[in-house]
């Protein structure tokens, strides 16, 4: 085994609402397995939403203190269901909604019911921090 240093990129897209504050899209490169879906069609995800971006360096202190949400795209397609992991308080309308539509795949539940639940994630570091996750 070599080891090697290896490169996180960051780029900035300024938004015309709250121009100061980020959201965050993230996504690991490693796998343990083959890494189709995760990680992989998250790395794809991400390679098109910032092939139109300019490379920025690095600022975390600006993360810290300006991000507003953080994006987790790891796994962005996986199997047939319906699949989101969240706070709570990130979207009013996603919840409501969540709330009026059955899972499918588990009776009598919410689609809300199932997210509210929870689980691990990439996105843990983040909440740990009080930034909002989807």
């Amino acid at each position: 085994m070599k080891v090697a240093t290896i490169q996180n990129v960051f780029a900035v897209i300024k938004g015309s609402e709250e121009p100061d504050r980020h959201v965050l899209l993230g996504n690991h490169r490693d796998a343990w397995t083959y890494g189709a879906v995760d990680p992989s069609s998250g790395t794809a995800a991400l390679l098109d939403i910032a092939r139109s971006t300019e490379w920025v360096e690095q600022n975390l202190i600006n993360l810290g203190s300006k991000a507003v949400a953080y994006l987790n795209v790891d796994c962005a397609v996986q199997g047939p269901g319906f699949f989101v992991g969240s706070t709570p308080q990130l979207d009013n309308l996603i919840l409501e909604v969540m709330k009026k539509v059955k899972d499918p795949d588990s009776e009598g539940v919410s689609l809300y019911e199932n997210w509210a639940a929870g689980g691990g994630g990439n996105n843990v570091m983040f909440l740990s921090l009080l930034v909002k996750c989807l």
